[in-house]
């Protein structure tokens, strides 16, 4: 009969991390279905591997499986075709999902054409641009890769305790290194009871490469071509090499130019200090190069209009999308916002009706004073208890007229 301190003890010579709740539900009747998500990446290669290993000697009866989340043409070609090898290799099912309303670009067009819509209304004080953030929105994750796979496999494992696998390795980062090694996951749908489990968290890296090697599953052909990592062929905190890498295989070309023209319409560089049309300009038509450089400009313009608000008129953002005033501007700080929208008009008012059929309005003071009324008349007044932090900002922002991001 297995028993806990065995389940502890195989995981231990696997070099898996396990908890004893973790080892408890193993024993469990009935047993969890252990689902591991897969990218085609290394880690998460080599997590499914091992747990493969550790699952058969302990003689585990429960259902296992593979999932991935599909991000659509952002994809490397070869990361389904990688993935369903994986699943041939451990003879384990596999699961593709992906998000309903579209794939990752669509999402990037999507966040665009929003925030231009909640400008030209003045819903946000500020142009937002379309891609993830590092520390805060990280939709790509979220939205492409966590919302479907829980509602997968909720509506899959209906009823069952489901412990989903991530192949997350503390080396790679702090906040990596910072996660348990397992914790309930009250994401899933009530009548599913759902676990995380990050089983390789102490692995390092060099066990994860000679994991491949003996057991003869082959690394994703990106990383032969000299990618460090693996994500999606242009991924927004992807280093230059592997930017540049996923640039020189013809098949990831139509997503990089995708993002590419983007960063020209909106201005934003898709990463927080570096351009992909930096990076990969060699997909780029003689004309778009020109247009990358007014591109810069304006992103320069608009850093210095944004800088130049009152910190006053910002809008509170409550944890969601929407954001609110937190009093009733007087018409001259209203004429300082007046200067700053009619600058984004100018720079960006051809793109903004374009994408979304909406002149910007409010721009004079008298409409931006009616603008911030109704708002705070619409405004929930719930909220209206909440003590906000002191914005600490500078005084003035300089930069060149060409300033690079």
């Amino acid at each position: 009969m297995t028993t806990v301190p065995h389940i502890k003890d195989t995981a231990a010579e696997l070099q898996l991390d396990i908890t004893d709740e973790c080892a408890a539900l193993l024993v469990s009747e009935p047993p969890p279905v252990i689902v591991a998500g897969s990218s085609g990446g290394k880690d998460s290669s080599v997590q499914i591997i091992l747990l493969d290993q550790f699952l058969n000697r302990i003689h585990f009866k429960g259902e296992r499986a593979i999932i991935h989340s599909d991000l659509g043409r952002i994809e490397h070609a070869e990361s389904i075709g990688h993935v369903e090898a994986l699943s041939r290799f451990v003879d384990w099912p596999l699961i593709i999902c992906k998000r309903e309303k579209g794939d990752l670009l669509d999402r990037y067009e999507q966040r665009w054409r929003d925030n231009c819509r909640r400008y030209a209304l003045l819903e946000c004080v500020t142009l937002i641009g379309p891609w993830p953030a590092i520390h805060q929105g990280r939709f790509c994750t979220s939205e492409l890769k966590i919302a479907p796979i829980l509602q997968t496999l909720s509506k899959r494992f209906t009823g069952r305790t489901v412990i989903s696998c991530v192949g997350l390795r503390a080396e790679e980062s702090s906040e990596r290194a910072a996660k348990p090694i397992f914790r309930p996951n009250l994401k899933f749908t009530r009548r599913t009871l759902g676990y995380d489990w990050h089983p390789i968290h102490s692995t390092l890296i060099e066990r994860v490469f000679l994991v491949h090697k003996q057991s003869g599953f082959p690394l994703h052909p990106q990383y032969l071509r000299g990618n460090s990592r693996l994500s999606c062929s242009a991924c927004f905190i992807a280093s230059e090499n592997d930017l540049r890498t996923g640039a020189a295989v013809p098949t990831n070309h139509f997503a990089f130019r995708f993002i590419m023209d983007l960063e020209i319409r909106s201005s934003f560089s898709y990463q927080a200090n570096k351009r992909l049309s930096n990076v990969a300009a060699e997909l780029l038509t003689t004309q778009q190069q020109q247009e990358v450089i007014r591109a810069k400009a304006k992103a320069a313009e608009r850093r210095l209009a944004d800088a130049a608000i009152i910190p006053k008129l910002l809008f509170r953002n409550h944890g969601g999308r929407r954001g609110w005033p937190a009093s009733q501007p007087s018409l001259a700080e209203c004429a300082n916002l007046a200067k700053a929208r009619n600058t984004i008009a100018r720079l960006f008012g051809e793109e903004i009706e374009r994408v979304t059929k909406i002149e910007i309005q409010y721009l004079d003071p008298k409409s931006i004073y009616d603008r911030y009324a109704e708002l705070l008349d619409m405004k929930p007044q719930s909220l209206n208890s909440i003590s906000y932090p002191a914005i600490n900002r500078p005084a003035q922002l300089t930069l060149p007229a060409y300033a690079v991001q």
